[in-house]
């Protein structure tokens, strides 16, 4: 697999029209991703390899989903703290 992919907006709304071209529920981005998880199950059993090795790479593609997950949630902004306000008293929930 390559180590570093150009991620954008507009590849995800590209891909998602295609995938509505199909199908109109994809316009929940939701709905999008499940295509997305399919095609990728589609493609890797149609590949020339052992089911064993095919189970390897969907494991490796759930962990490179999961570690672009992190990193993209992690260049987020986060919402501002809320200020705390009020009287605690001993006892209080």
């Amino acid at each position: 697999m390559s180590d570093q992919f150009e991620l954008s907006e507009q590849l995800f709304t590209d891909v998602k029209s295609a995938i509505q071209g199909h199908d109109g529920r994809a316009s929940d981005d939701l709905i999008a991703v499940q295509y997305m998880a399919a095609m990728m199950g589609y493609v890797l059993a149609s590949q020339n390899m052992s089911r064993e090795k095919r189970r390897d790479i969907l494991d490796q593609l759930h962990a490179f989903a999961g570690h672009v997950l992190e990193q993209v949630e992690g260049n987020q902004p986060q919402p501002p703290a809320e200020d705390a306000f009020g009287i605690w008293r001993p006892g209080d929930a």
